[in-house]
């Protein structure tokens, strides 16, 4: 869709996304302006790009009369200046369906799943970059190699990170959907559990074009499933021999991966990614997958796998001070955490001890999640659980850090601690770290804000 011309204010304009799909339309010609409750990094970007960004929210923002008005899903319902925008007759649409408008104007691939979406869109936006398509990209976290989390290109490809958390990815069609798995997450919305966020992804399958092609993983059966019944060409990926795409041969280390992959009755041998950790083999497959359907050539493939560096707060290193070293990451859901932190174990081996800090992300992932977040800390030598990030969620009565740390005990991890208080964090992992240590930080909120602190002390 043609959004040169339009008037566009954005309702939640500084979140990663949001401020992506803001900018994307800017530089299409769209008239754009937005709010927020607060300023950060994103709308600072916005506004050094001319971008009016307002702070807070009210019908005052709608006095210029926008032809649409784009809300986050962060934005209540009764919202009041959603809530005039409607009776003024203003076209009140999801940041998903304004990212659908944007792409009907190109050829899609839209990544989604449960995890790995965030570093599978990278390294597929990195496949068409190194094939001179000249794509436009969205992705759900900072990349080095952009400056940012989007690329604003002049090419036929859009290829975008597609969010199931609010079930709004049913507005995206893609001509290629990339589905990395499927997983009990988000249950304050799917109230259904996991069947219903099967159902979805069956329904977000099937809104594939119909001369398009489905790319999911083998290994989860959810996704063979979701797959077969979608009606649509396929091809899987994975370590599953029933793969179309297959890893063999994978060999991990602390500096990156290597691994064979086996597809048409040929190999790739020895393809490599700097990115750590089986999971992320896993991700590298998918985008195999895709430059076998692209028709991209094997060169092309090897050199964007190798040359991508990981998205920011994907297993980053924030810094070394007397002999620790201190990593960050984004992982805040037991499956991605255990998959971190076996990565983050191939990076420890022969130094010292695994020494990870959780921030729990949201009360009601705390209260589903409970059992699982019990048994996922397997590998790290000693566990520091922090208070939880609300995320602007209100507390649940009887929902606390307390219970992941009674569960973890639970399955018999020998050192784990529960530190409430932020201030006493940081003197805690300064009395118990040893040279050769390494110290990862890890959840969805703002525990990558002890890393500094913490090397200055350390």
């Amino acid at each position: 869709m043609d959004v040169k011309g339009k008037r566009i204010h954005f309702m939640g304009v500084a979140g990663i996304g949001m401020s992506a799909i803001a900018e994307i339309a800017a530089r299409r010609g769209a008239a754009v302006t937005g709010c927020d409750i607060a300023a950060n990094d994103n709308s600072e970007r916005l506004t050094a790009a001319g971008i009016l960004c307002l702070l807070g929210h009210g019908p005052a923002h709608l006095r210029e009369q926008p032809d649409w008005l784009v809300y986050s899903s962060a934005v209540p319902p009764d919202n009041a200046e959603l809530t005039a925008a409607r009776a003024a007759g203003i076209e009140v649409i999801s940041r998903s369906n304004m990212l659908a408008r944007l792409m009907a104007a190109k050829r899609g691939i839209g990544i989604a799943g449960a995890h790995g979406k965030t570093t599978t869109t990278w390294l597929a936006a990195k496949l068409l970059l190194d094939a001179a398509l000249d794509p436009t990209i969205m992705v759900g976290g900072v990349v080095p190699a952009l400056g940012s989390n989007f690329r604003s290109g002049a090419g036929d490809w859009f290829v975008t990170e597609v969010d199931e958390s609010d079930g709004l990815l049913l507005e995206i069609r893609p001509a290629i959907s990339i589905i990395t798995n499927i997983d009990s997450d988000h249950l304050d919305h799917y109230t259904g559990g996991i069947d219903q966020i099967e159902a979805t992804f069956a329904q977000y399958a099937g809104n594939t074009r119909p001369d398009g092609c489905i790319i999911g993983c083998a290994d989860d059966l959810r996704v063979a499933r979701v797959v077969a019944g979608a009606g649509r060409q396929s091809l899987s990926y994975g370590f599953s021999e029933r793969a179309d795409v297959r890893g063999v041969n994978v060999r991990l280390n602390g500096i990156g991966s290597q691994f064979d992959a086996q597809l048409a009755g040929r190999k790739l041998a020895d393809l490599r990614v700097t990115l750590l950790g089986r999971h992320n083999v896993l991700n590298a497959l998918a985008v195999v997958a895709l430059a076998e359907r692209l028709g991209v050539g094997e060169e092309v493939l090897r050199r964007a796998l190798f040359e991508a560096r990981a998205v920011k707060r994907r297993l980053e290193k924030r810094g070394q001070a007397g002999g620790i070293a201190v990593y960050d990451d984004y992982g805040h859901h037991p499956t991605e955490i255990a998959a971190t932190l076996a990565a983050a174990k191939l990076l420890a081996a022969g130094r010292g001890r695994l020494v990870v800090v959780f921030q729990p992300h949201r009360y009601s992932r705390t209260a589903h999640l409970l059992k699982d977040f019990g048994t996922c800390f397997g590998d790290a030598d000693h566990l520091v659980v922090t208070g939880i990030y609300s995320a602007n969620e209100p507390p649940i009565a009887g929902v606390s850090s307390a219970q992941v740390v009674e569960e973890v005990v639970r399955s018999g991890h020998p050192s784990v601690q529960y530190i409430p208080a932020w201030s006493s964090i940081v003197p805690h992992l300064v009395s118990v770290l040893k040279p050769g240590d390494l110290v990862l930080l890890l959840g969805a909120g703002d525990v990558w804000k002890l890393g500094d602190e913490l090397l200055k002390r350390v």
